[in-house]
């Protein structure tokens, strides 16, 4: 599947060329691996996202079962991009499973 240049979802532009994230017109300060998992929660908004698929789309590999490596990548991205709920975004963590994106109060 293609990836697309820019992806623009509700005050949202990620730039894929040149790996940059704006929020509100600002750009966002992130690692690669911070953008490759802010990129993927953003294009699968609403969709559970298992902690395999996430590993292997940003890391090219499964994630360790015990590893905290992604639940830091999330934590660091859910702040850095407001995923909270007073933003009207919700990240929520199914522990051990996955994470998914949704918007609220729409």
């Amino acid at each position: 599947m293609k990836q697309p240049e820019v992806v623009e979802l509700e005050g949202y532009q990620i730039d894929c060329l040149l790996h940059t994230l704006m929020r509100d017109g600002r750009i966002v300060d992130l690692t690669r691996k911070d953008f490759d998992l802010s990129l993927l929660f953003l294009v699968n908004v609403g969709q559970f996202l298992a902690r395999e698929y996430i590993g292997e789309r940003v890391w090219g590999r499964r994630q360790a079962g015990g590893s905290r490596t992604l639940d830091t990548h999330v934590c660091r991205v859910r702040q850095r991009l407001g995923f909270l709920p007073e933003n009207g975004w919700r990240l929520t963590a199914k522990y051990g499973f996955g994470y998914c994106l949704e918007k609220v109060g729409s």
